[in-house]
């Protein structure tokens, strides 16, 4: 090979390297400390998760919840691990005034948070939170999360609000069970390293 035809064939190498350093770096992952990483790292978001109505002084319910997460270097989808209600944390508004919450489970985990732009991640499930009452005329709740988006600041979960709409099965004290979609809004906050660049 001459001199030539070696020059030519490093630079074609080089044009090709710089063409798809771009495409690389621009691809959307999982990150600890905001940088890549090999095998996974695990967060835990908390904050006040409530369906409703979110304007003041309409039926609303809330609770701060805890969730798990964990997530692989150089993925896009990642886990949640653990769905925790604190129970004495929760209030309500509206129809829920008088509601206390006195026991609740959670099926369908683990469930998959994916990314799905550069400061929005979504949480596909079915996530099934079921919730029971004393003090007022309803008895029970069956709220099933199909999906719902976390929208990050600052490449992390530091703080991210989310917000949906999920299916609610209410029965009253007569046992009538009703279903209707409701807004479901919150925001939660980070304590781990994990996050999205």
């Amino acid at each position: 090979m001459t001199f030539k035809k070696m020059l030519l064939v490093a630079g074609m190498a080089l044009a090709a390297i710089a063409f798809a350093a771009p495409a690389s770096a621009s691809a959307l992952e999982w990150t600890d400390n905001g940088a890549e990483f090999e095998g996974e790292a695990s967060d835990t978001l908390s904050g006040e998760l409530s369906f409703g109505n979110p304007a003041a002084g309409q039926t609303k319910f809330g609770c701060i919840v805890h969730l798990g997460v964990s997530g692989e270097g150089g993925g896009t989808t990642g886990t949640i691990t653990s769905f925790n209600i604190t129970t004495s944390t929760c209030t309500g508004e509206g129809a829920f005034f008088t509601c206390a919450l006195t026991e609740d489970s959670v099926t369908g985990l683990p469930a998959v948070i994916h990314i799905t732009g550069t400061n929005t991640v979504t949480i596909t499930g079915p996530i099934v939170i079921h919730k029971h009452y004393s003090g007022c005329g309803v008895t029970k709740t069956t709220e099933t999360i199909s999906q719902a988006t976390l929208t990050l600041t600052n490449s992390g979960f530091q703080p991210a609000t989310l917000s949906g709409l999920f299916e609610a099965h209410t029965t009253d004290i007569f046992g009538n069970e009703t279903t209707q979609t409701v807004a479901q809004f919150g925001s939660l906050s980070g304590s781990g390293t994990l996050g999205v660049s």
